[in-house]
């Protein structure tokens, strides 16, 4: 075991046992929901995770350890931080060198649950291609980490903020999978946009989790994104997101802001034109793909029990 990674007993034993464990993250909470209403989430999708045969994986940063399993008193340190440290691949070295703690954006936290032997993980939205990155070069390491590391990932697409045909142009490009769960649209968080299509539809959860079997035995590298739309009460008009988007993009200019600063700035805006209405619906969406995970977890577990 890497000597940098912790995990829990009861989470190593279920790993080795190939029991059905989904790995979670904070870092679409942390900055999104006030502490304590943040912690309440994470637990009860913990508990979600539990009532449906599954082992919850919370992950994170804590004192310079990279930790699979946080306990409710380590995630509440985390969530309590006024200002959580984002923790994304660049950073790593320099947190877990200094011990320092964070929250783990997607990239991190597949990279922590490859080391821990965690099959499937769970979040709310992957990083993708910025809008103008012909120009600025700026694309999330989220998608690198997918070209490279054979983790299942279950999201609602990739945020409107950014350039989604690039983002599929570039996931296609390097040989990652992107599969439609019920859908044949690729969920963009929020929007549900009809001019973006998924490669391929699956419907069946037995099927996705063959899928992913045959990928990984035929020593094809790197992840699969299961994409998993949002619910309907939390979809917002397509045509009204890309106004608030060129909006908001327009006053990221006028003021400077720092392209590291960028997705941050812009999920706080949108969510200010929309009248809160995109942090108001983050909890049902992680929950919703926090079912799904739990589902291929499961059919994933029962192929490899000998």
């Amino acid at each position: 075991m890497n000597k940098y990674l912790h995990i829990n007993n009861d989470l190593k034993k279920a790993i080795r046992s190939n029991k059905p464990v989904v790995g979670l993250e904070l870092n679409s909470i942390s900055k999104v929901i006030p502490y304590p209403k943040s912690l309440e989430l994470a637990l009860e999708i913990e508990n979600i995770v539990r009532s449906l045969g599954c082992f919850p994986a919370t992950i994170g940063v804590l004192n310079g350890n990279l930790v699979a399993g946080l306990t409710p008193s380590e995630i509440s340190i985390l969530l309590a931080d006024d200002d959580p440290h984002k923790i994304s691949t660049r950073d790593i070295a320099y947190f877990v060198s200094q011990n320092l703690s964070g929250t783990t954006t997607a990239a991190t936290s597949i990279i922590i649950s490859k080391l821990a032997g965690i099959k499937v993980f769970s979040t709310g939205a992957i990083g993708g291609v910025h809008r103008g990155a012909l120009e600025n070069f700026d694309i999330s390491s989220d998608l690198q980490e997918l070209s490279n590391i054979s983790v299942a990932v279950v999201c609602s697409g990739v945020n409107y903020i950014f350039d989604i045909p690039l983002t599929l142009e570039y996931l296609k490009t390097y040989g990652v999978p992107v599969i439609g769960h019920l859908t044949d649209i690729f969920p963009a968080f929020y929007v549900l946009d009809d001019r973006l299509k998924v490669e391929y539809r699956m419907d069946n959860v037995k099927d996705i989790s063959h899928l992913i079997d045959v990928k990984w035995n035929l020593g094809l590298k790197g992840g699969v994104i299961i994409t998993n739309p949002v619910p309907e009460e939390c979809i917002i008009d397509k045509n009204t997101i890309e106004g608030y988007v060129t909006k908001a993009i327009i006053k990221a200019k006028e003021e400077k802001i720092d392209r590291k600063d960028f997705t941050t700035y812009m999920v706080e805006e949108l969510d200010s034109l929309t009248k809160g209405k995109t942090k108001k619906n983050i909890g049902t969406i992680l929950k919703n793909n926090a079912r799904l995970s739990c589902l291929i977890a499961k059919e994933l577990s029962s192929l490899y029990i000998e």
